[in-house]
């Protein structure tokens, strides 16, 4: 008798977990594909406010701002998600004295995404044309 009630009491368990995992995969597949929804929903609304140059067969968003003789490149380190906009604090000041470019490197801001390595002076130079 005790075996009985121990044998039902472990299939009701496990139909509880499986019921509870059955309602977090749906859960978080409902959200993944909302997700995306939303995504493509702000790429209509979203446009850079510099330049989107072609590096490559993908595009990298370089915005500058201010006139002068001397040039200030802003290039980000890991951390900051659209460099344009984050450095805004920044360049607003100096924009006066100087010409300040802003580059947003391959999968930052608006900067396309790439699957190749590249560090921060191949993407300087190839915006540069150095």
């Amino acid at each position: 008798m005790k075996d009985k009630t121990l044998k039902k009491k472990k299939h009701i368990f496990q139909k509880v977990i499986l019921f509870i995992t059955g309602l977090i995969t749906v859960f978080l597949m409902f959200s993944f594909i909302r997700h995306r929804i939303l995504l493509e929903g702000e790429k209509r609304i979203l446009t850079p406010p510099g330049r989107m140059i072609d590096v490559d067969g993908h595009k990298m968003h370089v915005y500058s701002i201010g006139e002068g003789d001397k040039t200030l490149v802003l290039m980000a380190a890991s951390g900051t998600v659209c460099p344009s906009l984050d450095f805004k604090n920044l360049y607003s000041g100096l924009g006066d004295d100087c010409r300040i470019v802003v580059v947003e490197k391959f999968g930052y801001g608006y900067s396309d995404t790439v699957n190749r390595p590249l560090c921060g002076r191949s993407e300087f130079c190839i915006v540069c044309g150095t």
